[in-house]
């Protein structure tokens, strides 16, 4: 399933695509579904955190927040058992996680940084 994003704020950004609003400084929050698992994500950048919700047909259910690994988490990818965050704050970084069941675990040592200055990375895409 395609990774989904939203504007915020919204009224700024109608008519922007997603390119669009992130040079614009627009915040791009972002959920990313992995139907295999039956799980949604999505990041919370104010808290630097993410959520894990399971999702069983209409309905969701949220199982977990725990932290992104870094600061202000701006994407999600999902594959397979293998969850990768991407994390705007400071220098930036990516942390990698393992699915459990329902729960995330942060890969130990997994974190890496970006060595960028106070910016906002690419947004982490899905390999097919």
């Amino acid at each position: 399933m395609p990774q989904v994003s939203f504007c915020d704020p919204p009224a700024e950004a109608v008519g922007l695509t997603a390119d669009q609003a992130e040079r614009a400084r627009y915040r791009i929050p972002v959920i990313d579904v992995d139907p295999e698992h039956h799980l949604l994500f999505a990041d919370n950048a104010g808290s630097d955190t993410i959520s894990v919700h399971s999702v069983d047909g209409s309905h969701v259910r949220l199982d977990q927040v725990l932290s992104s690994g870094g600061e202000f988490p701006t994407s999600i990818a999902v594959r397979g058992n293998l969850v990768y965050v991407v994390n705007a704050g400071g220098a930036g970084s990516v942390s990698g996680f393992w699915i459990f069941g329902q729960h995330m675990v942060a890969i130990p040592g997994s974190t890496r940084s970006l060595g960028l200055d106070d910016t906002n990375p690419c947004r982490a895409r899905r390999v097919p």
